[in-house]
């Protein structure tokens, strides 16, 4: 919805007073979402929930392995190396 009114107003001054934004973010914005449409902005923020997603698996399974290891050498099992 922005992104048609911004691509309407024919000064980004405007476009900034009227929406009560910092030119500095509006040009900002314009940079990264400027040339897509909404299938790619949506397909972009799936991206970045799925990469969170991973991440936070990713450091699930170092604290479980961490614990794991740590139990391990705490109960004395030959197999675990040091």
């Amino acid at each position: 919805k922005a992104r048609r009114a911004a691509a309407s107003v024919a000064s980004a001054s405007v476009f900034c007073r009227e929406h009560g934004m910092s030119s500095a973010s509006f040009y900002k914005w314009r940079a990264k979402f400027g040339g897509m449409d909404a299938s790619m902005i949506s397909e972009m923020k799936a991206l970045a929930e799925e990469s969170r997603r991973l991440k936070r698996m990713y450091a699930e399974m170092g604290t479980y392995l961490d614990g794991a290891w740590q139990s391990a050498r705490l109960g004395g099992c030959d197999d675990v190396r040091d």
